[in-house]
């Protein structure tokens, strides 16, 4: 669902001070005020920002004002979170670009795109106009259920065979996320228009998994909504990430509408969420800042920290919880990669990232996923962007990849 948001550069600034200051670094910059860049992008970073971009520029700021010795320090900065970017194609680096320092930087980079092969192509479609986002695994049925971004519609799959499951008077728009609530036999999903007369408009449908019925829908007023990804407690409450407000919202059990949790420009572009085993803290990855905790019963919440040496956890579009641990879906940046977060006891930090998959052959862009057990199936090469770029272009099959989380594979971070 990052779409909606890739490029925006004052999104992500991580907080209103800030957002303030990275526009003034801007400015600065168009100006080509490089002093005043790199003063203000000082400041944006003090106020918090954790973007591997803003460490970027503030490296070409440097380049730029002449401080060659800062530029490579922010340049290695960047490298060392395991991103990559093409400074060696960037004349804003030329001061720099011919000495051996640049040169070792940018094998840095490169070596960040070495591809890791661990997940398995699981699932390939032969319709090339479904562009599987949302995936849902019914565990009574031992069926997979795939939302369909572009055709408004959800399928199920078992045993070789896709089958019709919603109908066109459900009145879906984009499916996004899904969740099954195997117990009560339920089916939600997050839909949205994201083209069209009806672009904005969005909200969360309710289906009967033993009538294939939708139950009903809980729509958003208004029209400047994107609702994602969505995640549901034991009690029966729902809640989503609408990434257009930015907003988080809450469907109570037994309500008829959905509620503002946290508004108010908390977040800059909310994207995957899950609950702690406990299902007191719901954590929530903002494409642009990072990893959230919320405490549901205050509704207080607070952005998680890096240790030292820690990767970047920007970026993050799906998000799941596995063990004593979290699993992130990466698709901010390059490489693309799958994370595996460990946070602290207090939920205050994370202490470690492990890379389960980074810039795997089927990638550019991995999105959403579903966990059964100790497997991960996720979309591997989403052709959404593709498909709202031009809704003609000729799009590539979807692929689901099959990632086990039992091999110990992955690199830590």
């Amino acid at each position: 669902m990052k779409f909606l948001f890739f490029f925006l550069l004052v999104s992500i600034a991580t907080a209103q001070t800030a957002s303030d200051y990275f526009e003034q670094a801007n400015k600065a910059y168009k100006n080509k005020d490089y002093s005043a860049n790199v003063k203000y992008l000082e400041k944006t970073i003090e106020a918090g920002a954790d973007h591997p971009l803003i460490f970027y520029f503030l490296a070409r700021g440097y380049a730029l004002s002449g401080n060659t010795d800062a530029a490579i320090l922010w340049l290695n900065r960047v490298a060392d979170l395991g991103v990559s970017y093409n400074p060696e194609e960037d004349t804003n680096f030329a001061a720099i670009q011919k000495t051996s320092e640049f040169d070792l930087v940018v094998h840095k980079f490169r070596e960040n795109l070495k591809p890791t092969e661990f997940s398995k192509p699981f699932l390939t479609f032969t319709d090339k106009n479904f562009i599987p986002e949302g995936i849902a695994y019914d565990p009574l049925e031992k069926k997979f259920y795939f939302g369909d971004a572009a055709g408004n519609r959800i399928s199920t799959y078992k045993d070789t065979t896709f089958e019709d499951f919603s109908k066109p008077e459900d009145g879906l728009w984009s499916v996004l996320g899904m969740k099954i609530d195997s117990k009560r036999r339920i089916l939600w999903a997050s839909s949205s228009a994201l083209t069209g007369d009806q672009k904005g408009r969005s909200g969360i449908f309710q289906y009967d998994l033993n009538s294939r019925r939708l139950i009903t829908k809980y729509l958003l007023p208004g029209e400047n909504h994107a609702l994602g990804d969505l995640e549901f407690d034991s009690r029966g409450n729902v809640y989503t990430t609408d990434s257009n407000t930015p907003a988080l919202y809450r469907l109570k059990s037994g309500s008829h509408q959905l509620d503002l949790l946290i508004g108010g420009g908390a977040f800059r572009s909310p994207q995957g969420l899950v609950l702690s085993a406990d299902e007191k803290t719901l954590f929530l990855a903002d494409y642009s800042r990072g990893l959230f905790g919320i405490d549901l019963a205050s509704g207080k919440f607070w952005k998680l920290s890096r240790a030292v040496g820690t990767t970047t956890v920007a970026g993050i579009d799906g998000l799941y919880r596995y063990e004593d641990a979290l699993i992130g879906i990466q698709n901010g940046f390059d490489p693309k990669r799958v994370l595996k977060i460990f946070i602290s006891k207090d939920l205050q930090t994370i202490e470690r990232v492990d890379v389960l998959e980074s810039n795997h052959p089927v990638f550019p862009e991995p999105t959403l996923g579903v966990l059964i057990q100790n497997d991960l199936y996720y979309v591997g090469n989403s052709m959404i962007g593709p498909f709202l770029e031009d809704p003609k272009t000729e799009l590539k099959p979807a692929i689901i990849l099959h990632l086990s989380m039992n091999p110990s594979t992955p690199g830590k971070n």
